[in-house]
Formats: C-alpha cells, sequence, structure tokens
C-alpha cells in the first residue's frame, strides 16, 4: 500500500504559492480541512467516487476513501508547509500505517 503526498495530489489544481498564503492565514483544524477538501475535488476530477471521508474504525481513521471503477483508494491527507518543504510518507508514522493497511478488511 503506498501513500500518496498531498503536494502530488493538488498540482494542478491550485499553485502551491496560494496554497501556502492561503494556509498560513488557517488554524490548524481549518487547514486539514482545506486540505481534504483539496484533496478530494483532485480526486474527483480524476473520475473518482468519495464514498466516505473521515471514515472512522474502531482502531483509527482514513481521510479519504475514493472508488474508480474496481480500485478502491484509501488518502491520508496531511498538509504542512514551511520553508522547508516535505514529504508527506514521512509524517505517516508505522502505527498510521499499520491501521492504514487494516481498513480494507473493515470497509469491504
Amino acid at each position: 500500500m503506498g501513500f500518496l503526498p498531498f503536494t502530488e495530489l493538488i498540482i494542478g489544481v491550485l499553485n502551491m504559492i496560494k496554497i501556502k498564503k492561503l494556509f498560513q492565514k488557517l488554524t490548524c483544524k481549518e487547514k486539514g480541512k482545506k486540505a481534504e477538501d483539496l484533496a478530494a475535488s483532485y480526486l474527483h476530477s480524476k473520475g473518482f467516487k468519495i464514498p466516505e471521508r473521515n471514515f472512522k474504525t474502531s482502531f483509527g481513521e482514513i481521510d479519504i476513501i475514493a472508488k474508480k471503477k474496481l480500485t478502491l483508494v484509501f488518502v491520508e491527507v496531511k498538509s504542512e508547509f514551511s520553508k522547508n518543504e516535505f514529504f508527506a510518507k514521512v509524517k505517516v508514522d508505522f502505527r498510521k500505517k499499520e491501521k492504514s493497511l487494516r481498513l480494507p478488511k473493515v470497509f469491504t
């Protein structure tokens, strides 16, 4: 299972400079919501349906579940902007990855 960096999801949707400026004005909660909205919009523009957002189980939550034909995609959105860019996969720790691997069994 791979995790898509947030920046890859929004390239082509909005200019990164505009996003950075917007995100500097938002609270942490607002940033997370906006990032999830952008990711969902991007996936929708690529033909995915979004059957679930913030899907909760007894062992965790995943931000977006997207579906296109027979493909299910589980998306963990990370949004952080600073002078030094980062890779979102670094922000998803081992525990989150392990929990995410269990999600397909629960969701289907």
